[in-house]
Parts: structure tokens; sequence; C-alpha cells
């Protein structure tokens, strides 16, 4: 943003990790043709106004909420009907399924996760999976599986909103290598993003922020997001510097922004 004479201005507002941007969608377009084993996207994000600035090798955190058969699954399994209202550490006093769709992380069970609902069910059969002696047998349990499998797998009666709740961490921001360069894209910002999605112990999982992306966010509409530096991720300073550009497991959203 300028003012009149020509020179940057700074934004009334400073935007990060504790209060994303919402910039707003221009573009969503499929990559993969049919039949293709992976489902990827592109997107074009405006940072228009937000003085957020960044360079090739940087990555943009995205802000998701969780989608809403994947609540109403969980809620299930809870016993619990989502309209009870809860108070939020970030957010106040909202209803049970508004807090798990958008500020909870309601899928990823880790040990911490499970102690916790052991405690609250007393299950035997879990508490064994638990002890120090049974590591290779709760990392077998837990692979593939979710919060919701856990809650299903060893159930508890009469649960309380307030302690379901209590046993959930806040929902993270996901990180995505940016995939443009702001000398090709002035006030731009774009992503390369494989949908997660498959079948494990008899349900059909998703990534949390890849399918928020995909299946729920159109055209115009605002994603919250914020820079994330990565300045040992920097092209050479001399131009003639030979390069090779190797993707394990990243994908080529970086080296587009390189390549522009």
């Amino acid at each position: 943003m300028l003012n009149p004479e020509g020179e940057p201005v700074a934004p009334a507002v400073e935007y990060g990790k504790k209060n994303p941007f919402p910039a707003e969608l221009l573009e969503k377009v499929l990559l993969s043709g049919g039949g293709s084993r992976k489902e990827t996207w592109h997107f074009e994000l405006s940072l228009e106004g937000s003085g957020l600035v960044y360079e090739p090798g940087d990555s943009l955190a995205v802000a998701p909420t969780n989608a809403e058969d994947v609540v109403e699954a969980l809620l299930e399994a809870a016993g619990l009907a989502g309209d009870e209202l809860v108070e939020t550490r970030m957010a106040g006093a909202k209803s049970l399924r508004e807090a798990l769709v958008s500020h909870y992380d309601i899928t990823a069970l880790s040990r911490k996760v499970a102690k916790g609902w052991q405690e609250r069910s007393g299950s035997k059969e879990l508490a064994e999976l638990l002890d120090a002696d049974h590591k290779e047998q709760f990392k077998d349990y837990v692979w593939g599986r979710q919060i919701v499998d856990l809650l299903a797998d060893f159930p508890v009666g009469d649960l309380a909103a307030g302690e379901l709740i209590g046993m959930l961490r806040p929902l993270p921001p996901r990180l995505y290598s940016i995939a443009s360069s702001p000398k090709t894209h002035e006030g731009e910002v774009h992503l390369t993003v494989a949908a997660v999605r498959y079948d494990t112990h008899g349900r059909s999982r998703k990534g949390v922020a890849s399918t928020c992306l995909a299946d729920m966010v159109e055209k115009g509409s605002a994603v919250p997001v914020f820079v994330t530096p990565n300045k040992r991720f920097r092209l050479p300073e001399d131009d003639s510097t030979p390069i090779i550009m190797v993707g394990p497991g990243t994908g080529i959203a970086p080296f587009r922004a390189f390549v522009e």
C-alpha cells in the first residue's frame, strides 16, 4: 500500500499467528486430471492491504476449520448434541459444535489425549496400551486412527462437553510452501496443495487444512493466513550459481516460486 507520494504505508493492523490476515481467495484450480492418484490444487490469494511480505522459500500458514462431518462423527462418538455451551480458551463462550469446528484439533490422536481419555473412562484395556512396556502396541493402535476412534473404542457414559474440550489442543495452523514470487505476482501469494484423503479402520479420513481449502473455501471468500519466513531456504545471491532442485516429499511448490 502506497501513500500519495508513492511511499510504502504500514498497515494499521499487524497480522501474524495470533491475528491472521483474512486473504481473499482469487483463484482455485484443480490441476490433476481424471484418473490421477493425486488431487492437487492451485490457489491464488490476495495479500492487498495486509502488509505481509514474503520471499521464495517461505511458507504460508493457513488457519483451517474442521469439516462438519468430522465434527458430527466426534459428537456422536462422545454422546453429545453439539449445542452445549462451553468456555474456550481462545474465543470465550461458544456452542460445543462451533468450538469443535473452529478452535480445536479433533483428529490427532496423541498419547496425552489417550491418557486423559483413559483416566475418564477407567478402561483397563486402554491403560494396558498406555503402559510403558507396551509402547509398540500403542503405536500400532494409534496408526491410522483418530480421536473419534478412541471415543468409539472406549466409550464413556455421561460425558460433559467441558470434559471433551479439556482433552483437546488448539487447532494448529498448517504451513504450506509458497508457490509464487512477489516479483511476478505483486500483492498475491500462490499455493500448490495436495488434498489428503484416505480410508483406514473402516472410516474415511481427510487432511484438515488441505480439504478445508479444496472443499470448503470458494472464490471470493476469506482464508486466515500469515507468513512464516525460512531464511535457510533461499536462492543463492550469485545468479550464476548452478542449482539442482529436489523435492523429497515437499512437492513442486517452492521450486515454482524459485523459477519465477
